[in-house]
C-alpha cells in the first residue's frame, strides 16, 4: 500500500499547529513560526504515525505548485472564499518552512511528484485510481476518493470514511 501526503495542506496545517514558543507576530498579528516547529509538528502528526506502517519507498509527496489552471477555466471556481493578504514576514516565514519540510523529505529520500497546470488532488484522485494507498490531507473533498480495501483517506491525521462524511460527523 502507498501512502499519498497532500503536502500543501498537511504543511501549512503543521506551520499553524499548536504554540512556537519561539514564534513572534508579525505588525498585522500573524503568527511567524519558527521552520523547527512546522518541522517538529510534521513529524508528530504525520511522518512519524506513517513510518510504523510504511516505508519510505512506499510515501509519495505530492505538490501543488498553485496552479491557476481550473481557475482559468472555471472563474468561478473557489469564488467563494476570502482573499487573504500575507505580509512579507508571515511570506518569508511560510517559505522557510515549506523549504524545511522539503529538505527533510529529499533528506529522508521521499518521493515529491507535481504536474505542470494540474492541482494535487487531481494527481491525488488520478493515483487513488490506479493504486492502493493511503491519503493522508486537510482537504475533505478528498474523502469520496475511500473505498473499501483500496483507498483510506486521513483528514488532519484522522481516519475518515466517506460513510462519517455523509453522516456529517466530520468536522
Amino acid at each position: 500500500m502507498y501512502t499519498l501526503l497532500d503536502l500543501r495542506g498537511l504543511i501549512l496545517h503543521c506551520y499553524y499547529a499548536g504554540d512556537d514558543v519561539d514564534g513572534s507576530r508579525d505588525e498585522d498579528g500573524a503568527k511567524l513560526h519558527n521552520p523547527a516547529h512546522t518541522l517538529k509538528n510534521f513529524w508528530d502528526l504525520y511522518l512519524e504515525g506513517i513510518l510504523k506502517d510504511t516505508t519510505i519507498r512506499q510515501i509519495i509527496a505530492v505538490e501543488d505548485r498553485q496552479s491557476r489552471y481550473r481557475l482559468t477555466l472555471f472563474p468561478e471556481y473557489k469564488a467563494h472564499r476570502k482573499k487573504v493578504v500575507k505580509s512579507e514576514a508571515l511570506k518569508l516565514a511560510l517559505e522557510a518552512s515549506f523549504a524545511a519540510v522539503h529538505g527533510l523529505l529529499d533528506a529522508l529520500g521521499i518521493v515529491r511528484v507535481y504536474a505542470s497546470r494540474v492541482e494535487a488532488d487531481d494527481i491525488i484522485a488520478y493515483m487513488a485510481g490506479k493504486l492502493q494507498c493511503s491519503i493522508y490531507t486537510v482537504d475533505k473533498d478528498l474523502i469520496q476518493l475511500a473505498r473499501a480495501n483500496r483507498c483510506e483517506v486521513y483528514v488532519k491525521g484522522i481516519y475518515t470514511s466517506s460513510l462519517q462524511m455523509e453522516q456529517g460527523e466530520v468536522a
